[in-house]
Order: structure tokens, then sequence, then C-alpha cells
């Protein structure tokens, strides 16, 4: 006689033990990365939203100071800018971006400005006007877009200044060979003025610095009732 056992229907029912743990695993992986998620995209509306906002705010102030600067009697001699304050306008007409420009590159000038390279000319002058800028949306975010024939326009008190830009590179951030009089020969003596701009490369990284170099092409003396020039901003 043949029997069939059947499974006492009061024998217990084993679950796997790791399962629970599976779950939970799984489950504070998806919260961690759902965090992460918007911590990231915090930061990048931040960096596109809230430091343009920056940006143009600051440039709105610094073109109030810079006109007003302008409107005073300057004082006997040279006159110096000091680390940060504003020195003179910048603009690129493809980008469709117009800066108030400060004098230094250090970090707290270059937070919401484009800074001048101490120790390189002043626009118009024979040699090298080398100004840097962040690699940040109303800044220099755009700058690869800029072509050989591109008009590179400065203003300072007395001049507004049209240079043409000639070449683009990549280079490394201690090249010091591009602040040069004459930009990438050192010791060079200059014969024209030239204007260098550079800022970090590529987008989101500094590893490299990306460079724009042009020549003067122009220069339009201003009459004493436009040495006010328009409030700077970022367009």
């Amino acid at each position: 006689m043949t029997t069939t056992s059947r499974a006492s229907p009061h024998r217990p029912v084993r679950h796997s033990a790791r399962a629970p743990v599976i779950w939970r695993v799984i489950g504070f992986t998806g919260e961690l990365l759902a965090i992460l998620g918007l911590v990231l995209g915090g930061f990048l509306a931040y960096q596109k939203w809230g430091k343009l906002r920056e940006v143009e705010d600051t440039q709105v102030s610094l073109g109030q100071q810079l006109s007003e600067s302008w409107q005073q009697e300057p004082p006997a001699g040279e006159r110096t800018v000091p680390e940060g304050s504003p020195l003179t306008h910048l603009s690129i007409p493809r980008l469709g971006l117009r800066w108030t420009v400060v004098e230094g590159t250090d970090q707290r000038s270059l937070r919401a400005a484009p800074g001048h390279y101490r120790g390189s000319q002043l626009p118009g002058a024979l040699g090298n006007f080398a100004v840097a800028a962040h690699r940040s949306p109303g800044l220099f975010w755009d700058l690869d877009k800029v072509q050989p024939g591109d008009e590179i326009l400065i203003e300072d008190k007395s001049a507004r200044y049209v240079y043409l830009a000639e070449r683009t590179s990549i280079t490394s951030p201690g090249d010091s060979a591009v602040l040069a009089a004459v930009p990438g020969e050192p010791g060079a003596a200059p014969s024209a003025a030239q204007v260098t701009l550079t800022t970090c490369n590529p987008k989101w990284d500094n590893y490299e610095r990306l460079i724009v170099v042009g020549r003067l092409h122009s220069t339009a003396p201003k009459t004493p009732s436009s040495t006010a020039g328009a409030p700077g901003g970022t367009s």
C-alpha cells in the first residue's frame, strides 16, 4: 500500500531572513540617490540662475560706481585703482554681453566680474590688456564661441577701443606667457595694442585655460557728455 506524505498543516512556513534586509537596503539606496539628486539639482540651479542673478546685480552696481568715478576729477598724477574697484567696460557683441571690469584677479574681485591682470597694460596702450573671468553663466561661459574677426569692445573714460579677435587657444593654468606684453612671447617688445581674455577650460572644470587674443583695430575719442557711459550689465 502506497502512502502519500503530506506536509503537516501545523509546520511553520520558512521565509528567507535576507529578504527584508535586501528591501531595506534598496529603500535606503533609493532615498540616498533621491537626496543626492536634489542636492545636485540645487547646485546646478544655483550655478545657472543664482550665480547669474548675482553677476547681474553686481554688474549694475559696478557700472554705477564706474560712471560716478568718471564724473569726478582725477587726482593729480596717475590714477590708481584699488583692488576690486571698477576700471573699464568690456563687451563682446557675438555673446550679447557687456561687463564692468574690475582691477585685480583675486577670488573676491572675480566673484561676479571680469578682472584686469595687475601689471598688464591698460586699454588702448601699446602692449597687452589682459582680463580674466570665471567660466560661469553671465561671465566667460561662452568665450569659446568667439571667432576670429569678432569685435571685443573696451571703453574707458576718454575713448572707445575696438579690438578684433585673432585666435583662440588652450593652454595650461601655469602658462604666464599669454600675459606677456606680446602674448605668448615673453621679453618681446610690443608693436601693437592687444587684448587677452582668459578663463577656465573645460566648462565645470579648471585643469586648462581658454585664451582669446585680439588686436586693436580702431580708437574713437569720447565727448565729455558721453564719459559717464551706461551702467554696466550682462546684456
